[in-house]
């Protein structure tokens, strides 16, 4: 841990951008 413990903000980004896109194809599917 030590320095890592820290929040990784890049990595959070990234999550959040693949679970907008995932929730964007998801909806266009059920249009």
């Amino acid at each position: 841990a030590g320095e890592k413990a820290e929040f990784d903000f890049d990595e959070f980004v990234i999550n959040s951008a693949k679970i907008s896109a995932n929730f964007v194809l998801k909806m266009c599917e059920k249009l």
